[in-house]
């Protein structure tokens, strides 16, 4: 059995959203489709749209996988 490379896997995912895309009218859906693509940020988006709460708790895993980008806009920061 050949193993499937990180590559492969993308191309796979794609494949598989091309034959059978994701119900855009179902969260759960669209969490997972943007999870497998490699779209955490998006994943989170309509995570929270679904429960506040698994968007947190999402985010919260990501974070120390460095999934997430984490520096603050400049436009936030409060000097």
């Amino acid at each position: 059995m050949t193993s499937t490379t990180h590559v492969n896997f993308r191309e796979r995912v794609a494949q598989v959203l091309d034959d059978m895309p994701p119900d855009p009218t179902d969260l759960e859906d669209m969490v997972h489709a943007a999870l497998f693509s490699g779209h955490p940020a998006e994943a989170l988006s309509h995570a929270a749209q679904l429960d506040i709460w698994l968007a947190a708790h999402l985010a919260d895993m990501m974070e120390p996988l460095e999934l997430l980008e984490t520096e603050a806009d400049e436009e936030y920061v409060k000097e």
